[in-house]
């Protein structure tokens, strides 16, 4: 199958249309801002500064022209142009004659240090410019391509010819689906001979020394041979850009071995280690991945960009093979536990997103506890560039294509072009679930959401691995949203004696600010029915439980009696807007009553 990339597509309304006006009028401002005033921007020349650069300070700043090259894509900006345009330039001038740029290593405090330190994120940095450099090179600036073009056969000769670097593959991964996305933009085998002698050779070189104390590898997923690989191990960013590599290699190679892999990662990660809002990487050391069912809620670590990996990995997967269960995870992941990331206004951010939040957290002096509070910039602030990226380019998880069928994966309001005909989604989702879609030339093959137990519609279908396949070329459907509670499997102790609300894709959550008492005395009647309010509260309604508020015990502990209550409403508001109205306590999973 073949993707329909987001620059043949308009997101035309609903939540995503919203969310890229945002993105683009302030959230890619604030994010430049603040990486002027932290130094990241003014140290890409290279050249002696007060401010010295940190080795993955370049990625950021090319993850932000990446997203700024998508902006310029639905519209000019001059501003943005010429911000940009600065910093190619400084590139251009810092590169090396033989190819090499890093905004670190080509500094005067670095010089001579290349490729001797498996942890200095180098060839992540240079995945990520790659990235930029194909975005730019679409709006017809081929600059920065040129430079990765040039630094990238030099990584080819000291990595895949000479074996003359002081390690074999990256300590972070990025790089590897980085040349996947160049070979697609030039058409040069190089470039996926090279991601794939990354894939392969993880794991086996004597070289690859671990980057994290008393750690056999698996934090950086070097623990064994790649192909050996079928669990989901070790720091969830770095897993799911090198299994977005895999499914990538695995299409473009038609390798069936490398298929298989990429599903048995996938499913270790659907069924056992990620959370309600598609979050993924429950452990703060490591910021990964722990054991089966260890998802823990208000010590959770559930990184931004982690959910932006199970949501890119997710998509690579719907487009080798349409199964209901890769959209279901992507589209958890976006609208949940990757876009909560993002405040409601677009100038601050979360890094980790935590299912439950207590201000008493505040007080410990030592050990890790989340932010309360959404931060402008982070020390490692990659979170807020790479949702300046994805926003913009939300429309390449909508479609793919084969000979016969449109495949929609997403339900976003789009128009636009496929293989040759017209293609055009009418639709609120997951405000409501209604969609009206045609396609020119094209039979119609529909997600079936994973949540959907109802829907209507007149025309026939067949169903298949979660896929509706309909023999016309326009379908009007109502994926019927109700309120559901939902219970999490015995092996989540955590979420024991708890349920979680959902409508549609969307993840409820309480604050305190909305209820009677503080959230840990609340108590939710999951057999009643939910209201919906009338009230809307970021694009979709607030509602309303019955529950009973447990009446507060003075005394340390007690003798065990029938706990009194008194009923009260309680009132939930959507997961990703949680602490937007200022730091307060959270819950997603909430005590039944």
């Amino acid at each position: 199958m073949k993707n329909v990339p987001f620059y043949n597509l308009k997101v035309t309304g609903g939540f995503w249309a919203e969310r890229q006006k945002t993105v683009a009028e302030k959230t890619v401002w604030a994010v430049y801002d603040r990486f002027k005033e932290t130094g990241r921007i003014e140290t890409m020349d290279c050249k002696p500064h007060a401010v010295k650069p940190h080795i993955f300070w370049g990625s950021d700043v090319v993850k932000w022209m990446e997203g700024a090259a998508y902006i310029l894509e639905q519209g000019e900006d001059a501003r943005l142009r010429a911000a940009v345009d600065e910093i190619i330039k400084m590139i251009e001038v810092a590169t090396t004659e033989d190819g090499y740029y890093n905004s670190y290593f080509n500094s005067p405090d670095h010089e001579g240090k290349r490729f001797t330190d498996r942890d200095k994120h180098e060839l992540y940095s240079l995945g990520h410019m790659i990235e930029a450099a194909v975005a730019l090179s679409h709006l017809g600036d081929d600059r920065l391509l040129k430079v990765c073009e040039k630094n990238v056969a030099l990584v080819d000769r000291i990595f895949r010819q000479e074996d003359s670097a002081g390690f074999t593959t990256p300590g972070h991964e990025e790089i590897e689906l980085a040349l996947v996305r160049l070979w697609k933009a030039t058409g040069e085998e190089k470039y996926l001979e090279l991601a794939e002698f990354f894939v392969r050779k993880r794991g086996t070189s004597p070289k690859d020394v671990p980057v994290y104390r008393k750690d056999d590898g698996s934090g950086i997923q070097s623990h064994r041979p790649m192909m050996e690989q079928t669990t989901a191990e070790g720091h969830a960013v770095r897993a799911t850009y090198l299994y977005s590599a895999v499914a990538d290699l695995a299409l473009a190679l038609k390798d069936e071995e490398l298929k298989e892999l990429a599903e048995a990662l996938f499913e270790d990660i659907y069924e056992r280690k990620m959370y309600i809002t598609g979050g993924i990487g429950s452990g703060h050391q490591g910021e990964r991945f722990t054991v089966p069912y260890h998802l823990p809620n208000r010590n959770a670590y559930a990184e931004t960009c982690a959910a932006l990996g199970l949501a890119i990995f997710a998509r690579r997967m719907y487009q080798m093979e349409p199964d209901g269960r890769y959209g279901d995870a992507a589209e958890r992941a976006l609208y949940n536990g990757m876009i909560s990331g993002l405040s409601l206004e677009g100038d601050s951010f979360f890094y980790t997103n935590p299912l439950e939040m207590d201000l008493s957290y505040e007080k410990i002096p030592m050990g890790y506890s989340p932010n309360m509070e959404r931060q402008k910039v982070f020390g490692c602030s990659c979170c807020p560039p790479n949702l300046t990226r994805v926003v913009p380019s939300i429309g390449d998880f909508v479609y793919t294509y084969d000979e016969k069928y449109l495949y929609v994966h997403q339900y976003i309001a789009t128009e636009g072009s496929v293989d040759g005909g017209e293609v055009r989604m009418e639709t609120a989702y997951p405000a409501d679930g209604r969609v009206k879609i045609f396609c020119t030339g094209k039979k119609l093959a529909l997600r079936k959401p994973a949540w959907c137990t109802e829907m209507v519609t007149d025309a026939a279908y067949t169903e298949k691995k979660g896929y509706l396949y309909f023999e016309t070329e326009a379908v009007e459907i109502e994926f019927v949203m109700k309120p559901v509670f939902y219970t999490a499997s015995d092996a989540v102790h955590e979420d024991a004696g708890r349920v979680a609300l959902m409508r549609g894709p969307i993840v409820y959550c309480i604050e305190s600010k909305d209820q009677p008492k503080r959230v840990f005395q609340c108590r939710v009647d999951a057999d009643a029915p939910v209201k919906e309010t009338g009230e809307t509260y970021g694009g979709f309604p607030v509602l309303e439980a019955a529950g009973a508020l447990a009446v507060a015990q003075k005394a340390l502990y007690i003798p065990y009696k029938a706990a009194e209550k008194e009923p009260c409403t309680l009132r939930f508001i959507p997961y990703y807007t949680f602490a937007n109205r200022g730091a307060d306590d959270m819950q997603v999973w909430i005590l039944k009553k």
